[in-house]
């Protein structure tokens, strides 16, 4: 029948001979392409069998089974019905064939075929095998794995991959393939046509990245990365203060956080935070509140406060000549007593910002101090981006409230995240730079914005993924991102396989080597496209099988065959050779042996010798099996089979040596112990009764005994042990005595001992005082009552008699204690000394006080309330030095307080003035102008200056084009404590020329002076 290839019933073979044939085994002299023996075929009718079947995946001629099969091959029943017949079936049906499961790789025969993986050029059908002999030419039995993952042995291609067959072509057959790399494994397919099998179509593995691709093939598409164990996010631009996350398609986004902890990187700042993407950090305030300290940062996150010696103020009006030392302000003291605020001018340092003196009548001597009402507190500097570079102060000359710089070169913040490294400078928060955004990435644009911070947005510009197997790299979604993989194939087989390097590109294969070394085969050449073809092998059949078969040495070629022996030993033929025919064995006539003993009457009949009939060997014995040897005859053998010895009492009667035999007695034993067991070699087992001793099962009976076949008892087992505090005992069929339920023991009284005693024949209740005890020692002893229970105690006697004690009870030491009173025993008067009591004498006498302080200017006394009085007397501390304050101490005795320096004084008779509590000549006055220089200019004070008046005029402002300029602002002072202190002046200069007829001219500077080292002016104007 033609049509499509035969379907061939899964049928048992007939015959699976694997002769060493070659080709010009196959059927007889054929001319090729005319439907011969392994002529490609795709219908029935193409073959001149008739039928078309399946060899290595192409559709090929069968030969008829009148034929030998050759190697390879075998002889199958295919069709049904009345077109049953016998063909060559390949045992290779389906090898190298493409294939995706073993299922596509079954046999029409039901050859065991599997799907075989060939890594990632696919996978193709197999064909079992033993050995290296069982495969075809270009094929090698080895260990391989199917495509389920299970182990076999296989026909493979030593070539690596399989080419397409045409019926694979039309069929359009294809396999799975894969690329692998480090990045993971790319499942593929490669499709047969006309030009051969198709390069993998899978993807190349690549690092996955965010753009909503399953990059490394692994089915999970943006998933983070892992480095030694742990997890690293496709998306970190490593700054904490944004949100880094995948959004698939969209790729990386970075969203500015504006809360959240991070670090800034700069030891001088605290409280590092996220505002609007950027780490900003407050800077460390290294302020200590002392003006003697300069104060700034180690640059390790420490405040370093460095000692100075500039001027300052102590907040003392009795010191003059302030200055630091050692970190601390202090002056030399000076006197301060007054009488009126009048005489405490003097004292005044002119400084309107610190408060007025007024002379202070809250104790005496009366004292010139500070009236805090006039003290000026300047409010804080307002919040802002400058709020760090600036401290509120009061100007000394005005008693203004301003600002000035503070924290010079100190880190500030300036509210712009798009500047970094900003520091005070004169009282502005400024200097900054932009940050530094860049993430090294070329597949973001970097950038800041303002309110926002640093942004790394992804693009879509050409990359270099570092990957020489891909081509077109592009970025996407913040990554580099590989394109189409590079074809390395070039097609030919011969070349053997290429592949391709990540780091080289593409890399030659290994060619195809296909000589095999065996001259019987021909002369293998490889096609660009199918890989090694086997070339015409060697024919060396000589046609004639008397001469035996030829065979072919692989090294030597054809060698002659052995002669064929045409005898079939058997004595009704004739044997002969025929040159066409081979052997030929003709039948022949008359009596012959055909070796069996066993038979009568043996003669030849149509070439085979017969026999007529058998020979009888019974001899009616059970224990002999008779038999007849084909060489001996009659054989008599003694067997072991079962047999009856006639004995009712024996058991496992068998023969032996000829005879029956029994194999063992009878057991009678009806396991009753009231019965005597015996056997009767005619009757079997007889069972009689007795009365003997015997055991009925029940513990509580004594005296079993046997009676008519039956275990009885003669009495009752007693169980009671004769004690009352373990119960009554009862016995029990089945365990035997059992113990009783104990007495209860609880007569509900709590602070009773509850026990069972034997001796005293039942439950005792002893009363135990000690569960009564409430641990408390002044309400007594608590007692046990064995009906009442706990009953309270008698508490402690606590008077002594002694009237000046307070008698208590101490329940934490558990006594009674008597604590002195002294007051009870007081006289009421200080002066007495002190009454006391004591706990066994009652009230003691006190040791009246001594008032002499031993200050020699002091008048000592006693009240009996305050006590001891010492009241100063500063008559008694004259010193007759009018540049002294005399006063009496009541700690140190007479003070001699220089008075303010410049008070006046004599001196010899001369006017002079007070210096350091002494009185000096005057000094001759004098008087220093300063002119406009543009900068400031010093001037050193002469040590005997008491007193410095200073007159400042503020320039005049710039002329107009048609008039003159307004005058400057004059201010004028006077001022001690500066002696031999330098004064800083600057004088202001003109202000600018008007420009215009109607233009105002510019404004002039100020003039002011200052102490050197302190930052309040003297006087401005």
């Amino acid at each position: 029948p033609a049509g499509e290839l035969p379907g061939l019933p899964d049928l048992p073979s007939v015959e699976e001979t694997a002769w060493d044939f070659g080709p010009d085994d196959l059927a007889p002299a054929c001319e090729p392409g005319t439907g011969c023996f392994g002529d490609k075929c795709i219908e029935n009718a193409q073959c001149q069998s008739g039928w078309c079947v399946e060899h290595m995946g192409e559709g090929v001629s069968s030969q008829l089974g009148e034929e030998e099969c050759p190697a390879g091959w075998t002889c199958r029943q295919i069709g049904s019905g009345p077109d049953t017949t016998f063909a060559c079936v390949s045992n290779h049906a389906n090898l190298c064939k493409p294939c995706a499961t073993t299922e596509g790789c079954k046999a029409p025969g039901g050859a065991e075929d599997v799907c075989i993986s060939y890594g990632q050029e696919g996978s193709f059908c197999g064909g079992a095998c033993k050995a290296h002999d069982d495969c075809p030419w270009g094929f090698s039995c080895v260990e391989s794995i199917t495509v389920e993952g299970l182990e076999t042995k296989q026909c493979v291609a030593d070539a690596g991959v399989c080419p397409c067959t045409g019926k694979s072509v039309e069929l359009g057959l294809a396999t799975p393939c894969s690329v692998d790399n480090d990045f993971g494994t790319c499942a593929g397919k490669r499709q047969c046509v006309p030009e051969g099998l198709t390069a993998c179509d899978a993807a190349i593995p690549a690092q996955e990245a965010c753009n909503g691709v399953d990059d490394d093939c692994d089915l999970d598409v943006d998933e983070p990365g892992e480095l030694e164990g742990n997890p690293v996010p496709l998306c970190d631009d490593g700054n904490e203060c944004t949100k880094d996350s995948c959004k698939g398609e969209a790729g990386c986004t970075f969203e500015p956080l504006d809360q959240g902890e991070c670090k800034d990187g700069d030891a001088c700042t605290v409280g590092d935070h996220c505002v609007a993407g950027q780490c900003i950090g407050n800077p460390v305030v290294c302020d200590d509140g002392n003006p003697c300290t300069d104060d700034s940062c180690n640059g390790v996150g420490g405040c370093v406060f460095t000692n100075n010696q500039t001027l300052c103020d102590d907040d003392d009006p009795c010191t003059v000549g302030d200055v630091c030392v050692s970190g601390s302000c202090g002056g030399t003291p000076v006197s301060c007593d007054c009488q009126e605020k009048k005489d405490c001018l003097a004292l005044e340092d002119g400084n309107l910002c610190n408060g007025t003196l007024v002379c202070d009548k809250a104790g005496f001597p009366y004292k010139c101090a500070v009236d805090p009402s006039t003290v000026i507190t300047c409010p804080p500097v307002p919040d802002g981006p400058d709020e760090l570079c600036l401290k509120s102060s009061c100007l000394a000359a005005t008693g203004k409230c301003t600002t000035e710089p503070d924290h010079e070169g100190f880190a500030c913040d300036d509210g712009d995240p798009c500047t970094i490294g900003e520091a005070c400078a004169q009282g502005n928060c400024e200097g900054g730079v932009e940050p530094n955004c860049s993430d090294d990435n070329p597949c973001t644009d970097d950038l800041c914005v303002p309110g926002k911070g640093c942004l790394n947005v992804p693009n879509a510009n050409p990359c270099n993924d570092a990957n020489a197997c891909t081509t077109q790299d592009v970025c996407s979604g913040g990554a580099c991102a590989g394109g189409p993989a590079l074809v390395c194939d070039d097609g030919n087989v011969c070349s053997g396989k290429e592949s391709c390097d990540p780091a080289k590109g593409c890399v030659p294969g290994q060619p195809l080597a296909c000589g095999d070394g065996n001259l019987c085969n021909g002369q293998e050449i490889c096609d660009p496209k199918l890989g090694c073809v086997a070339g015409p092998p060697l024919v060396c059949d000589d046609g004639n099988p008397c001469t035996g078969k030829e065979s072919c040495d692989p090294a030597k070629g054809c060698v002659p065959g052995q002669p064929l022996v045409c005898n079939d030993g058997k004595p009704c033929t004739a044997d002969s050779c025929d040159p066409a025919k081979g052997c030929l064995f003709l039948p022949q006539e008359g009596a012959c042996d055909d070796g069996n003993a066993c038979t009568v009457d043996d003669h030849c009949e149509k070439g085979a010798c017969v026999y007529t009939s058998t020979l009888t060997c019974a001899d009616d014995n059970p224990c002999t099996d008779n038999l007849c040897d084909p060489k001996g005859g009659c054989v008599t053998k003694l067997n072991t089979a079962p047999c009856d010895d006639g004995n009712l009492c024996t058991t496992g009667d068998h023969c032996q040596l000829g005879g029956c035999i029994s194999g063992g007695s009878l057991t009678c034993n009806d396991n009753n112990p009231c019965t005597d067991d015996s056997c009767d070699p005619k009757v079997g087992c007889q069972h009689k009764a007795n009365s003997a001793a015997c055991d009925d099962g029940n513990p509580c009976t004594t005296g079993d005994y046997c009676t008519n076949g039956w275990c009885t008892f003669t009495g009752f087992t007693v169980c009671d042990d004769g004690k009352v505090c373990n119960g009554k005992e009862t016995c029990d069929p089945k365990k035997g005595c059992v113990s009783g339920t104990p007495p209860a023991l609880d007569d509900g009284i709590a602070c009773t001992f509850d026990f069972c005693d034997e001796a005293a024949g039942g439950v005792v209740h002893s009363p135990q005082n000690g569960a009564c005890d409430d641990q408390k020692f002044c309400n007594g002893t608590e007692t046990c009552d064995a009906k009442k229970g706990c009953l309270p105690g008698i508490a402690p006697v606590l008077d002594d008699k002694v009237p000046c004690t307070q008698d208590l009870c101490d329940e934490v030491g558990d006594k009674v204690v008597h604590v002195p009173d002294h007051a009870k025993c007081s006289d009421g008067t200080v002066c007495t000394g002190m009454e006391l009591c004591d706990v066994l004498l009652d009230c003691v006498p006190g040791i009246p006080l001594n008032c002499n302080d031993g200050v020699e200017c002091t008048l000592d006394s006693c009240d009996k309330v305050a006590g001891c009085q010492n009241v100063p007397d500063a008559s008694k501390c004259n010193d007759s030095n009018a540049c002294t304050n005399d006063s009496c101490d009541i700690k140190s005795g007479c003070l001699y307080v220089p008075v303010a320096n410049g008070t006046p004084c004599t001196v010899g008779g001369l006017p002079g003035k007070c210096q350091g509590g002494v009185c000096a000549a005057d000094c001759q006055p004098g008087t220093q102008t300063f002119n406009h220089t543009g900068a400031p200019t010093t001037y050193a004070l002469p040590s005997c200056a008491s007193k410095v008046t200073i007159e400042a005029w503020g320039a005049s402002g710039g002329d107009e084009e048609v008039g003159v300029g307004g005058k400057g602002a004059y201010m004028k002072g006077d001022f001690t404590g500066l002696s031999g202190k330098t004064l800083e002046v600057r004088v202001g200069g003109q202000g600018a020329k008007g420009t215009c007829s109607i233009c105002g001219g510019g404004g002039g500077g100020g003039s002011f002076a200052w102490v050197q080292g302190s930052n309040d002016p003297l006087i401005l104007a």
